[in-house]
């Protein structure tokens, strides 16, 4: 109870590190909320501290050396290092980015400022050393590999239309996720990622049994002022393009 928390948010590879942050209320002005972080040794209980009141910070975990700690945040953490916007413009506070801090210099590097999607969960490969992170891009959730030494971020090739769950493997390159279509319950999936091989687990579409269902594409177009405007549409079954059907339009934004 109390206007602080404490969370352990990682433990290093080998053990000996402590990744603990400290998130208290701040009412006077936005963020509410703000984070104070530490990394502790596990032997001596001595605790470095590394930031005193962060802003917009999300979660936190070492890279597989220690000597790095990957950070998620808002476009606004570490003084909006990671923000396209000019300063006059408050960006949205449900987008998150990627940061990488370097535990001896203390220098903070963004990772996703070019990156369009909003990062949701990341995962530092102890096999091979990459980051691998899911992002909610519109209407979909896909997938990517960060290469945290060129700072090159590749889609991966996964199965469905939003990919709400992954786990790595803590020896080998091999993440299991779920996914689903977006007219399908969700299936399970292991993908290695050095062979580049995929195997279902689960098939959604069993969960289905003799349900039939419609049809979903994709429906974008340019509005008058030349932006374009993303959109879905939903198709009945057996749905016939001579006929005339009733229509819903739900839009949002």
């Amino acid at each position: 109870f109390g206007n602080k928390g404490e969370y352990l948010f990682d433990i290093s590879q080998g053990g000996s590190k402590l990744l603990i942050i400290s998130n208290r209320s701040r009412l006077s002005k936005r963020p509410t909320t703000v984070s104070d972080v530490f990394m502790m040794d596990a032997k001596t209980l001595k605790a470095d501290t590394l930031f005193v009141g962060a802003e917009f910070l999300g979660n936190g975990s070492f890279s597989p050396d220690g000597k790095q700690i990957l950070f998620t945040g808002n476009p606004e953490a570490f003084d909006r290092i990671g923000c396209q916007l000019p300063a006059s413009i408050t960006p949205s506070m449900t987008e998150n980015e990627l940061f990488l801090y370097d535990i001896a210099t203390k220098q903070v590097t963004p990772l996703t400022k070019d990156f369009d999607p909003s990062i949701e969960r990341v995962d530092w490969s102890w096999a091979d050393g990459q980051i691998y992170f899911s992002a909610e891009d519109r209407d979909y959730v896909n997938m990517f590999s960060l290469n945290p030494k060129t700072g090159k971020i590749t889609k991966l090739p996964i199965q469905g239309d939003y990919a709400y769950r992954f786990d790595m493997a803590a020896h080998a390159p091999v993440l299991a996720y779920l996914s689903y279509k977006t007219m399908e319950p969700a299936s399970a999936y292991v993908f290695d990622l050095k062979s580049k091989k995929q195997q279902t687990y689960f098939a959604g579409t069993e969960a289905l049994g003799d349900a039939e269902i419609g049809t979903c594409q994709d429906w974008n177009f340019i509005n008058s002022k030349g932006d374009k405007v993303y959109g879905r549409m939903y198709l009945p079954k057996d749905f016939d393009a001579s006929k005339k059907y009733p229509m819903i339009v739900y839009y949002y934004g």
